[in-house]
């Protein structure tokens, strides 16, 4: 499956040396929990948790290709999380 990553340029070097392992997942205004985001629309225009940030977290496009056997194991859809 063909999901993408969308970062601000200053966290480009540090991904490339660690991967794509932090983010921030708000789930009330005070809380959340760290796990990249990951989208299969790969258009940045339409990636609502952009707004409000002084740093342009679309200015990159990184594609993650995971193979299909590996797709329930740490993936988890937004809907069912957000519940």
């Amino acid at each position: 499956m063909k999901l993408y990553h969308f970062t601000a340029k200053e966290y480009v070097e540090e991904i490339k040396i660690h991967g794509v392992l932090l983010g921030d997942v708000p789930t009330s205004p005070l809380e959340g929990f760290n796990a990249p985001w990951l989208t299969s629309d790969p258009s940045w225009q339409k990636q609502g948790w952009r707004e409000g940030s002084v740093i342009d977290k679309a200015a990159v496009r990184l594609t993650i290709e995971i193979p299909d056997e590996e797709l329930d194991k740490k993936l988890f859809h937004w809907p069912k999380v957000a519940k």
